[in-house]
């Protein structure tokens, strides 16, 4: 068996000797290497952030051979498609909302807010899953995009290529 390239098709070659009342069939097949998970996660637990500021983060799960890397609270990924996931819950002592967005290299990227509403009593929890596209590396993260502090009790970021 020979092993091809992740995504080729299987291929099989047939080749025949001996005379034709006693035709050997000899079979040499071609299979696509086993698809590698490219993902990578992050985490935190409980945190005051301040307004305007990048969420902290820990790297979480990641397999083994994994092109994305993780550094200073973001997830950096090669060109390609993603599942991005990402999200919050936690509680604002000075305002009534929660609000969370996705950030690629210190910039926000257009339409990821997410808002729940949340104050001194009341837990708000926000999340999202999107596809991501960029055609160059992406440095990804997630800030606190509330107007006031707010105290969280969890943040995630989570990666995986699809394409």
């Amino acid at each position: 068996m020979t092993t091809l390239p992740v995504g080729s098709t299987p291929t099989v070659d047939v080749t025949a000797s001996g005379p034709s009342t006693a035709t050997v069939f000899d079979f040499t097949f071609g299979m696509p290497a086993p698809v590698t998970t490219d993902s990578m996660s992050a985490t935190n637990g409980a945190q005051t952030v301040t307004t305007a500021t990048e969420i902290p983060l820990v790297q979480g799960a990641a397999p083994a051979g994994t092109s994305l890397t993780f550094a200073a609270n973001a997830i950096t990924v090669p060109a390609g498609t993603y599942l991005v996931s990402y999200g919050a819950s936690g509680t604002n002592a000075t305002g009534t909302s929660l609000s969370v967005q996705l950030y690629d290299a210190d910039a926000p990227v257009a339409g990821t807010i997410v808002t729940d509403e949340a104050g001194v009593a009341t837990s708000g929890s926000v999340s999202r899953t999107m596809l991501y596209t960029t055609a160059d590396s992406a440095e990804l993260s997630i800030y606190n995009v509330t107007a006031d502090s707010v105290v969280l009790s969890d943040a995630y970021l989570t990666v995986v290529r699809i394409a």
